[in-house]
Formats: structure tokens, sequence, C-alpha cells
């Protein structure tokens, strides 16, 4: 009985050992701390990214390595991906393959201008939801939730990545194209032929030129002026008033304002609801998505005092730089922006 006794907790040290979280020193032995989860997961010709990125960003991240974002040329492929996926435990979270609709006639292509012949669609995929902004689902993932089959998804999503190899068949000089919710300019363009079988035949047309983003240049203005002289302005400048789509064009206006010492008085944006029946938009038609408003507003103050409609958007002044519905008679200092074109894998 008393050698089993000690068996027993012989045993149980071990579990306990085993059981226990892996830890490493920082250089300070009184310190230790989990061993951080890994990012990027090498599986054979494969690497995993488990950090976030929308479609365009995986696409770099992957050239960055000399890889390339995955094709899935056929089922083999297909069911290499998938097995690999979960080797690495993951699945829960979707991953972008290289796979896209370009605009022209809707074909489907791989990210190394292979169209895509063989498919794992989910049932009643793809399904082209459109948003509210006018962005398509033009990218193809391979769906989370541990479904693991294909789906559409807006490019400007945030997932999961995966890189591989490249196919000796890839021409490394080809650049990849797709309109990406309206950030990104491509002017690639393909035609189509039919052969003596009536079969579509991919050809390309003259020499594809790169893929660019957008980039926003802000110039601020510190003259006060009324909303519409602060559009009548930028316009005669080749510029426009600001839009802010996104937190991101939000955050950086903001750095702007304060790199530029400024922040006491308030700024014109181009947003305003005076032509679209109550509703705010932008100045370049397109309607509020996000937004950054101050607790309480629009309340349309002024209405209530008998001093008019308040129907245009400041940046607020007083360094609050937070969204306010005011009067666009109103004189404030402004901000126009302009887009700049870059090379997208140049960066």
């Amino acid at each position: 009985m008393k050698q089993f006794l000690i068996l027993a907790i012989i045993v149980l040290s071990i579990a306990q050992i085993v059981a226990r979280p892996v830890e490493y020193s920082d250089g300070n032995d009184d310190v230790l701390a989990p061993e951080p989860e890994p990012t990027e997961i090498p599986i054979g010709k494969y690497l995993l990214f488990t950090t976030k990125a929308n479609w365009i960003e995986a696409t770099k991240q992957c050239r960055s390595k000399n890889m390339k974002l995955i094709s899935i040329l056929s089922e083999e492929d297909n069911d290499n991906v998938v097995k690999v996926i979960k080797a690495a435990g993951e699945g829960r979270i979707g991953f972008w393959t290289s796979g896209n609709r370009r605009k022209t006639n809707g074909v489907y292509f791989w990210g190394n201008e292979k169209k895509i012949t063989y498919t794992n669609w989910e049932a009643g995929k793809p399904d082209n939801v459109r948003s509210n902004n006018g962005e398509e689902e033009q990218c193809i993932e391979i769906m989370g939730l541990n479904i693991l089959k294909w789906n559409y998804r807006f490019c400007s999503n945030e997932l999961y990545f995966i890189c591989e190899e490249p196919h000796e068949s890839i021409d490394e000089t080809q650049p990849i194209s797709l309109l990406f919710a309206q950030q990104i300019l491509t002017v690639q363009m393909f035609g189509y032929y039919e052969n003596n079988e009536n079969e579509e035949v991919l050809t390309p047309e003259p020499e594809p030129e790169p893929l660019y983003d957008l980039v926003k240049k802000y110039h601020i203005f510190t003259t006060r002026v009324s909303w519409a002289d602060a559009m009548r302005h930028c316009q005669s400048e080749g510029l426009q008033l600001v839009n802010i789509l996104s937190k991101e064009d939000n955050d950086n206006v903001i750095q702007a304002i304060k790199d530029a010492n400024q922040g006491e008085i308030g700024f014109w944006t181009s947003g305003s609801r005076t032509n679209n029946n109550g509703t705010y938009v932008w100045g370049n038609g397109q309607p509020l998505t996000f937004t950054d408003w101050e607790n309480g507003v629009p309340d349309n103050l002024h209405a209530h005092t008998g001093y008019g409609q308040e129907e245009c958007i400041e940046l607020k002044g007083y360094h609050i730089l937070k969204w306010n519905d005011h009067l666009c008679s109103y004189r404030l200092y402004y901000i126009c922006e302009e887009n700049t074109k870059q090379n997208l894998f140049s960066k």
C-alpha cells in the first residue's frame, strides 16, 4: 500500500509539471511571463498569419516574405489548405485567399492571374452583398466558425491569411488588381474573344498599370469662412472639403490639426444635410457610416432659438475636435483634402 501511495504521488507530480504553462525569462529572473502565442505559423510550404489584415495588406505582407497569398487551383490544393488550418488549431476566424472578382465581366481570378475553375463555395455563395457605401464583396475567404468553405467578403474586412511559396507557373511581374472599397484605383482591364470551339479565352490587352492606393493629403486653412465658401475655395484649388469616411480618416484629420498647432477654432468638413432630405452625407455623396459626434449632438440647437437650421458638420473647436452640427453660415476654419496615387506594392 505504501509503495502504491508513493507511485501515485510521483505520477501526480509529473502531471503537474507537464500541465504547467511554458514560461520564459525576459532577463529578469524574478519576472516570468507566458510565452507569447505565435502570429506566424509555418507548415510545409504554407505560412499562416494569425494577425488580422484586410485583403490588400495580406497580399503585401505575403510579398514582403517573398511568398504569395494562397491560390487554390484544385481539390487537392483545397484539402491541403484545410488540413494545414486544422493542424495549426485554427478555423474559428476566416482566412484570406488570393481569389477576387474583377470589375470586368465579374470573372473570378486567383492572384496568380489564373481563372478560377475548381470551387468549394459554402451553400448559397457567392451572394455579392453590397455595403451602404457601394463596396461589393469581391475577395474570397475560407470561412471561419470552423466551416472552412469558400465565401465572398468585403476586401476591407480584416481576417487571418495564408501565404504560400509561389507555384512555378506564377508570373512574378504581374500585378494583382481589384477595386477595393473605393480607396484603390485599378486600370488593369481584360478583353475576351471566342475561339473556334466557342470557348471563352482570356487575352491580355495593353500592358497593365500597377495597383494604386489613394493617399490623402490635408491642406489646413486658418481664415474663417462659411461652409459654402469653404467648399468653393477647396474646389477652386482642385481639392475638396474634407470627407471623413472612417475612423482612420478621422484620426488622420485630427492629427493634422494638432500638427498645425490648431484646434481652438472649429473646422468645416464637407458633411451636410442641406440637399438630402435631412440625412447627412459627405461632399462626395457618400452617406455617414462612421461618426464621431460630440455627446448630445446633432441637436440642431440654433433652430430652437430662432437662428436657423444647423445643417453642416464641423470639427468642434476648444480643442474638443468632436463632430458638431452648426449653422452653415457660421464662419470657421476649414480643411481641404487632396488625393494622390501611390503605387501599392512600392511602399
